[in-house]
Formats: structure tokens, C-alpha cells, sequence
């Protein structure tokens, strides 16, 4: 006979399926619509450059803050994206969002987090039907769709909702491998598991529930948790593999996310980090009666608790000390901890309520508060942020290219395109593309026909220089924007002051009284997470206001910058090529170029433009040019040691030799270990006949690099000028020692030899050097004079008479016949034809 139990159980049993539904359902209401992508947490940018970063065939993210799952999903996404829509080729596709706006991108992740955090709850759901039946499984769905700060944070492109969902899903079959005790559930678990690091690495904290389910079911010595253990592994390389195959770089960014989030106050909060959490992110995130509920959950009946039970408090307790012991407050990093939270909530209801309907008033008063957090988070992000309405008041009333003066700096910022932002994502672009791809997504970048606004934005200290005492002395008007909100430390300097007194507010857009609301204090999202009645709208309070400037260069369009920085790098790489003429007019097109360059480039980039066009000049015996250039690079950065260097080579090549000393003296000053500037240093005192300190220069050389031959062969000459025949003697040899062939070095051994009255030695190295090398004019000449010196006549005409054999242009032939008219003739010389004339 079947029970009316039975009977009971089959008929919810067929609600289940619609029930999770439901929780779908919901949950993807309230964290949608999600707030547009006009505006991006600071976190979000990842999320651009390092999965478009995929696309050039290198799956190494250069970035280890967080491991790569996620990055990966989010390219494949992209890459889906980019096939069904039709956006041109692949490279003006990846150009246009890495440099101008991926806001479509960060749409796209943020669809799929919403997704992802609302299937957290189904997953919430299944192991509460398992712990705590039907109901208890409706309920837990329920409670967990609308938790504030899964509603909160659900949209944002970023690693915490997946790593929610990843460990969720290894508890669930964590707990499964308790009841059922089936190997396939500690795989699946253990695949869990490493999916979840593979997305953040404190996802590693959930294999402490398995770990505890593998001994309950099976004891230390089972198989599973190895098994476990293995998948998790295993899943992690796969998912993540540059953090094993590029460790050197991985356990750098693990070891400084490591100091910055666990040791550094950086990040903190009021007090211990685990207060932090409760009195704010717990209260708020899922209410007042929602942490008594937890409280209650973990307590009531402690001896009652089941296996299955264990192993979620186990994972309950992973993710508190975890929090505990972090520096870091961010609110979103509870976001683990949430769904646990609900199922103790379950636990606690069940427990100490039995009738249905008094369970139902527990679950409504522990949903109560949730549901209004959430429901008004929902409405907040649906609205229109005060950055959104003053970029499209700033569109329409303030002409392309203007100054933005910002008087605040941090995170929260008008999202618009400025150089800062395209010469910040170039960095990343270049650990992934070569030169040539960059400079062809400039390239294409500077044909679009329909790209946005370009500003030049400015910090205050960078501003504040550039304005007018008056509107009457004004060249042109740029925009100071003031962000006020009590996330924001309030600007007091006397700069602000005076700008705020020049300037002629004209809009403010306020979003309430954000004074009176709360606001998660360490994360900067200007998003109330209570007190929602006190604001309209998320975003900072803003005012703009009309300031004067003395700039009066016109503004350069978006298109002509990235036209200016194709045609940097074709002049640059021209340069290297040896393509001098090419380089010298691209050059010149840039310098003349009507919009203002300092403003416009990088100070590295107008250094880079001076001196490499000074550069070009001297290539074209320009010299003069190549100066004024120089010295304006060198004013520029003056710490650059490779332009002093430059330049006191140009000195040098011109005979301005005390300039050229105290160029090549500024780059010893800032790199006193240059061997090249030491060596041209004593070059150029040599030159000046300052002998001494020629020798100590080339001496500095030789202590920095013994190798060094010249430097030697060049001592030797100096002593030599200074009469100190031994010491250069000396010098001359430790250089043959090192070029035993060199000619040059050789003929002046002989030389200080013969001026100390070593001619034997003179003699015998040179016959040596005859004897190995063959005939030279030279040496010829060499032991000629040294033989005539000795009176060895005969020698010395032999020699002699070589030397004009070989060479009757001789630069010393006239004295070499001069000396050979001196010889005696030796007997017998004149032969027969002698004794016949007598």
C-alpha cells in the first residue's frame, strides 16, 4: 500500500522542476537589466585587454593577479561575438576595442556573471533539496535570488560570481559523495574544485570540504581524495596553465597580490577584518535578521548535526577564516560565503520550527529585508549614473579635444578618451602583439570614420599650470570637473582653491544626499548598500565649470592622433632600418603638425620624437639641428644618460671639446659604470692634450672591462706623449697581449723601446714580425733606422732598399734615399764593371 507520505512526496516532487524555475526566474529580475557598461569598475579593464590579447595566438596572459578560466570564457565569448555580428576584420576589430571603447565586451561578461550568479542559486537550491527536502530546496533558491550582495555584485565583469558558482558546485557534490559514496561524485567535485582556482586561486579553499567528505565517506585511506586531489590538479593546468609554465612571473604577482591583500592595510577596513565583514558586508549584504539566521543556523542543535551537514559547515568555516585573516574588505570577496549563509538560514528554520507555515513566516522574515536591499539595488543600477549624465552633457556642450581638468584623482572617474587611457592599454597590447601589429591597429584606427570624442584629460597638478588668471587673457576654455561623495577624499590644496575661485561653474548633477546613505567603504562603486531612500541615483555628486587656459592649440581629433602615433612608429623603425632620408621626413611631417604635442604625447614619447629626429638630422650632417633638438630632449628628461651621450659625441665630432668633457662627464654622473663614456672621455681629454686625465679615464674603463685592447694600445699613447717611456712600454704590451697581430701596436713597442735604448729588443721583435706577418714598408723602415743607428750598414741598406722596392711612394722615401747616400758602399759592391772603368 503506498503511504500517504509517499503520495505527499510525488506530488511536490512534481513542482520541483518548475520551482527552480521560478528561482531562475527571479533571480535573473532582480540583476536584470544590469547597469550599462558606460561606465566600468576599474577591475573591469582586464577583462579587454588580456582576452582580446588571446587573439594574437598567445594564450599567456602576462598577468597572474588572477589565474586565466575566466579570461578564457570571456574570449571565447567574444570570439562567438565577433563571427555572428559582422565587425569587419579581425584586427580592426580588436584595434577599436582595445584602444577606443570594448563597452559592448564588458557587456557581454557581464551578461554572462548575471547568468552565472542567478544559477548560483539553482545550485543553492539542489543542495537544499538533498539536506533539507522540497521545501528547504524553494526556500534556500529563493532566499539566495534575492540576496543584496549577489544582486549587487552579479553584472560585474569579474572573477568572484564565477568562483561562486565553481565552489558551489564542488560543495554540492562534496555533499553528494557523503550520502551516495560514489567515486564519480569525488571526480566531479575534485573537476569543481579546480575549475574554481582556476578562476581565483583562494578557490583552493573548497577542496577543504571535499578533503572532509572523502574521510567521512571513505577514511584516510581511501582512494577519493587522491582521485579528488588529482582532478583538481589536473583542471587547474588545463584551465590555467601559464601559472605552472611561466612560474617566474606567476609566483611574483602571487606573492605581491599575497602581501597586498593578506598583510597590506591597503585595502582595510574599520577594525579586524572579520569585524568588517560582519558589521558591514554580512549586515548589508544580506541583512540584520539574516545574520541572526546565520547564528542561529550554526547553533541550534550542534549535536544534531549530520555528515552532510559537517562538510558544509567545514566550508562555512574555510571562507570565514579566509576573511578573517585577509587584510583585504572587499565586499564582493564574501561572495563565496552567501549561498553557505542561505543553507544555514534552511538549517536553522527546519530545525526549530515544525509546522510548515510558522517555517514560512521564518523564511519571509528572513527574506524580508533582502528583498527590499535588493529590489532597491536593482532600481539604483537600472538608473542613469551622474557619470553617465555628465559624459553626455560633456558630449553635446564641450567640443572635441578640450582640456578635462579633474580635481580629484582615484577611481570613479567620467569615462572618456584621452591619450592616458590609449598609451596605458598600448603597454598591454605590446606583451601580446608585435610592433608592427600595433602600429597597423593605429593605422586602421586612423581611417574610422566614426569614432568618439577625444579629450585631453588632466590630473590638477598637471592642469593647474596651463590656466589663465582671467578670461580675459585666455587663449581657449577647458572643463574643471569636481567629484565630490564621501568615498572621495575632498581636494584642499591651494591649486583646487584658486581654480575653483577662476572658474565659472556651469552644470552639477547630484545623485542625493550622499551623506545620509551607506556605502561599501573600501570598494570604490558609488552604490549605497543601505539607506537607499537617501539617493536617486548611483555616482559621485558632479559639478563641471568653464576654466581659462593659456593653451591655444587647436584640439586634435581622434583620428589625426593615431594617425600621429602610425606615423612615430614608421620613423622610428625607419631610423633602426637605416632608411635615415624616410625617417627624416616622417619626422619633420609629425613636428609640424598644428595640434599641440606636449599635450598630446607621452613626455616618453616627445623625448623619444626629439631624440630620434635629432638623430636623423646628424645622419644627414645636419649637426645644428640635431643640437637645438637634443638640448630640448635633454630639458625634457635630463636624467636620460643615452642623449648626453649623443651629444657629446656630436661636441666632440665638431672640436667643442670642453662641451663634449661635461656631456660625457653629466652621463657618468648618472651611470658612473658606462665603460663606452669612460673610453670616449679619455678620447676627448687626449684630444685636448689633457694627458693625465686621459690615463685616469681609460684607467676607469680598463677597471670596468680588462678586455679591452685599445684602451691599452690608447694609455700607452698618453704615457708616451708624458715621456714616461717604461710605463707606456708597459701599456703597449698588455695590449699586444690581447691583439698579438695588431701591426699598429707592435710598431710602437719599437718605439718606446728605441726612445729608451732598447734597440736589440727593437730589432728582434720587428725581425719576429717580419718573419710571422711577411714584408711591410714599416717594419722595413723601422729596422732600416735602428740598424743605421747601429751601424750595422749593411743591414740597414738592405732594408732600406726593400722599402723602395716595394714602395718608392713611401711617405719617408725622400729621407730613406737620403740615409742610403750616407751608407758606406761595401767592398766589392761596385763589381767587375768598377775594376774595368780603372
Amino acid at each position: 500500500m503506498t503511504s500517504l507520505s509517499s503520495v505527499q512526496n510525488e506530488h511536490l516532487d512534481r513542482w520541483w522542476y518548475p520551482g527552480l524555475l521560478l528561482v531562475l526566474a527571479l533571480g535573473m529580475w532582480l540583476r536584470w537589466p544590469m547597469p550599462s557598461p558606460e561606465w566600468q569598475h576599474i577591475d573591469e579593464r582586464a577583462f579587454i585587454v588580456h582576452p582580446l590579447g588571446f587573439w594574437s595566438g598567445d594564450l599567456n596572459p602576462h598577468f597572474f593577479n588572477y589565474p586565466t578560466l575566466h579570461f578564457y570564457l570571456a574570449s571565447g565569448l567574444y570570439y562567438g561575438y565577433y563571427l555572428l555580428a559582422d565587425l569587419g576584420s579581425v584586427s580592426e576589430f580588436v584595434a577599436y576595442r582595445y584602444f577606443v571603447d570594448g563597452a559592448d565586451l564588458i557587456g557581454l561578461v557581464r551578461g554572462l556573471n548575471t547568468i552565472l550568479s542567478s544559477l548560483t542559486g539553482v545550485i543553492c537550491a539542489l543542495i537544499a533539496r538533498r539536506l533539507y527536502g522540497f521545501w528547504g530546496g524553494l526556500w534556500a533558491g529563493l532566499l539566495f535570488a534575492v540576496l543584496p550582495i549577489s544582486v549587487r555584485f552579479a553584472h560585474f565583469a569579474n572573477v568572484d560570481v564565477p568562483l561562486s558558482l565553481w565552489s558551489l558546485i564542488a560543495l554540492f557534490f562534496s555533499i553528494r559523495l557523503v550520502e551516495e559514496g560514489r567515486i564519480r561524485d569525488a571526480i566531479l567535485a575534485g573537476i569543481s574544485v579546480g575549475l574554481a582556482t582556476a578562476t581565483k586561486y583562494p578557490g583552493i579553499l573548497v577542496f577543504v570540504p571535499l578533503g572532509l567528505a572523502c574521510v567521512l565517506r571513505f577514511g584516510w585511506r581511501g582512494g577519493a581524495m587522491w582521485w579528488s586531489g588529482l582532478c583538481v590538479g589536473g583542471t587547474f593546468f588545463i584551465c590555467s596553465p601559464y601559472v605552472l609554465v611561466d612560474w617566474s612571473m606567476a609566483v611574483v604577482s602571487i606573492s605581491a597580490m599575497g602581501s597586498e591583500h593578506l598583510l597590506s592595510t591597503a585595502h582595510g577596513g574599520m577594525g579586524s577584518g572579520l569585524w568588517h565583514h560582519l558589521r558591514y558586508n554580512l549586515r548589508y549584504g544580506i541583512g540584520l535578521f539574516g545574520v541572526l539566521g546565520l547564528v542561529a543556523g550554526l547553533m541550534v542543535q550542534i549535536r544534531s548535526y549530520r555528515r552532510e551537514e559537517w562538510v558544509l559547515l567545514c566550508g562555512v568555516m574555510s571562507w570565514v577564516v579566509f576573511l578573517a585573516v585577509s587584510s583585504s574588505v572587499f565586499m564582493r570577496y564574501a561572495l563565496p560565503l552567501a549561498p553557505l549563509v542561505v543553507l544555514l538560514w534552511i538549517r536553522g528554520a527546519v530545525l526549530l520550527a515544525q509546522p510548515l507555515w510558522v517555517r514560512w513566516g521564518l523564511v519571509l522574515v528572513l527574506g524580508a529585508e533582502p528583498l527590499y536591499g535588493a529590489y532597491q539595488t536593482r532600481t539604483l543600477l537600472g538608473t542613469e549614473d551622474t557619470r553617465i549624465q555628465a559624459q553626455h552633457w560633456l558630449e553635446e556642450n564641450v567640443p572635441p579635444g578640450a582640456y578635462l581638468i579633474h580635481l580629484q584623482h582615484g577611481a570613479g572617474r567620467l569615462k572618456v578618451v584621452h591619450p592616458g587611457s590609449i598609451y596605458a592599454r598600448q603597454n598591454h597590447y605590446r606583451k601580446y602583439y608585435t610592433e608592427e601589429d600595433l602600429r597597423r591597429s593605429y593605422a586602421h584606427l586612423a581611417k574610422h570614420r566614426d569614432l568618439p570624442a577625444f579629450y585631453i584629460s588632466l590630473d590638477l597638478r598637471h592642469g593647474f599650470d596651463m590656466v589663465a588668471e582671467e578670461f580675459g587673457q585666455a587663449l581657449s576654455q577647458g572643463l574643471l570637473i569636481d567629484y565630490q561623495h564621501p568615498l572621495i577624499e575632498a581636494e584642499q590644496s591651494a591649486e583646487s582653491k584658486k581654480l575653483e575661485m577662476l572658474s565659472s561653474w556651469a552644470v552639477e548633477f547630484d545623485p542625493g544626499a550622499e551623506q545620509d546613505a551607506v556605502f561599501d567603504s573600501v570598494d570604490w562603486y558609488f552604490a549605497p548598500i543601505g539607506s537607499y531612500a537617501a539617493v536617486e541615483r548611483t555616482g559621485p555628486s558632479l559639478r563641471l565649470a568653464i576654466v581659462p587656459l593659456l593653451e591655444g592649440t587647436r584640439p586634435i581629433p581622434m583620428a589625426k592622433f593615431f594617425a600621429l602615433l602610425t606615423d612615430l612608429m614608421k620613423a622610428k623603425n625607419a631610423l633602426e632600418e637605416g632608411e635615415s632620408a624616410l625617417s627624416l621626413e616622417l619626422y619633420k611631417k609629425i613636428w609640424a603638425t598644428p595640434f599641440s604635442l606636449d599635450a598630446t604625447l607621452t613626455p616618453e614619447f616627445v623625448f623619444e620624437l626629439l631624440a630620434n629626429m635629432g638623430l636623423a638630422h646628424s645622419l644627414h650632417g645636419e649637426h645644428d639641428e640635431s643640437l637645438k633638438l637634443w638640448l630640448k630632449a635633454i630639458e625634457l628628461k635630463p636624467e636620460q644618460a643615452d642623449i648626453h651621450q649623443r651629444l657629446g659625441a656630436l661636441y666632440f665630432d665638431s672640436d667643442r671639446h670642453d662641451e663634449a668633457i661635461a656631456a660625457w662627464q653629466k652621463v657618468l654622473d648618472l651611470e658612473p659604470s658606462r665603460v663606452g663614456t669612460h673610453y670616449d672621455l679619455g678620447r676627448v681629454l687626449y684630444a685636448g692634450k689633457e694627458y693625465e686625465r686621459a690615463v685616469a679615464a681609460w684607467q676607469q674603463t680598463i677597471d670596468l672591462d680588462p678586455n679591452f685592447p685599445e684602451v691599452y694600445y690608447n694609455i700607452g699613447n698618453a704615457l708616451y706623449q708624458l715621456r714616461r717611456y717604461g710605463l707606456a712600454l708597459g701599456a703597449y704590451l698588455k695590449a699586444l697581449d690581447r691583439d698579438p697581430q695588431n701591426r699598429e701596436i707592435l710598431s710602437q713597442v719599437v718605439r718606446v723601446q728605441s726612445e729608451m735604448g732598447n734597440g736589440p729588443e727593437a730589432i728582434a721583435l720587428l725581425e719576429k714580425i717580419l718573419v710571422d706577418g711577411g714584408p711591410d714598408t714599416e717594419v722595413y723602415y723601422q729596422l732600416g733606422d735602428l740598424y743605421f743607428q747601429a751601424g750595422q750598414w749593411l743591414k740597414a741598406r738592405t732594408n732600406f732598399e726593400q722599402l723602395l722596392q716595394r714602395d718608392p711612394s713611401y711617405p719617408n722615401a725622400g729621407r730613406v734615399r737620403h740615409l742610403l747616400g750616407e751608407l758606406p758602399i761595401p767592398e766589392g759592391s761596385l763589381g767587375d764593371g768598377a775594376s774595368g772603368r780603372q
